[in-house]
């Protein structure tokens, strides 16, 4: 049986996880459409990489670049949100 304390902090972390989940979709929603479209394209509907360059007609590689760029990007932008 858990006690209170240890209640207390999976509540905390879950609301924690929740706020910050809520910040990323903010984040993402505030990208420019191409690179909005991208993000979604890869990470929320699952496509690989080869179904990403053919769609954006570009190479795997530049698909890569972006991706790293966005992911960069995006974690810099919360790290500079206060807790």
């Amino acid at each position: 049986m858990q006690n209170d304390d240890q209640l207390e902090d999976k509540v905390s972390f879950s609301i924690e996880d929740e706020l910050q989940r809520r910040e990323l979709l903010r984040r993402i929603d505030g990208l420019p459409l191409d690179q909005r479209e991208l993000i979604t394209y890869v990470y929320a509907e699952g496509h690989s990489l080869e179904e990403a360059s053919e769609h954006f007609k570009c190479t795997q590689e530049a698909i890569k670049q972006r991706l790293k760029r966005l992911r960069q990007k995006l974690q810099t932008a919360l790290q500079e949100v206060p807790a």
